[in-house]
């Protein structure tokens, strides 16, 4: 099979200086790697501040978490820009985790949203129609 398209190289191609994908397709990822690690350090210094009360706990350690990821994420990113392609992938791994930490964090807050508004809900129709306890 030596010339199918199909075969699997024994070393990836280089597309350009890099070896995991055009040079297109990074470029905005190495042009934004500085302000992903800024994101997070701004996360763990917001998350260190919520954790210091209990219940700023409960999201302080996720925002911190997401922090933490997204540095590495950024650090990985500066190596594979400074010619260790293959720190690429585990940027992209530590970018996802981030993402999927911040995903399960706001799906809990919005349901911490909605119940809150049924709760002022509940309240303003027990007001209006003159409840008493």
């Amino acid at each position: 099979m030596e010339g199918s398209p199909y075969q699997i190289p024994a070393e990836p191609e280089k597309f350009g200086n890099l070896s995991f994908a055009p040079p297109e397709v990074l470029e905005p990822v190495f042009r934004r790697r500085w302000w992903i690690r800024f994101l997070g350090i701004v996360l763990i210094i917001i998350g260190g501040v919520y954790t210091l009360t209990i219940f700023g706990a409960l999201f302080g350690i996720p925002l911190l978490v997401c922090g933490v990821f997204l540095y590495q994420a950024g650090k990985h990113f500066d190596a594979a820009y400074a010619g260790d392609y293959y720190r690429i992938r585990e940027g992209f791994e530590k970018l996802t985790l981030a993402i999927v930490v911040a995903a399960i964090l706001f799906s809990i807050l919005a349901v911490f949203m909605i119940l809150y508004l049924m709760l002022i809900v509940s309240m303003i129709g027990l007001s209006i129609f003159g409840a008493s306890f």
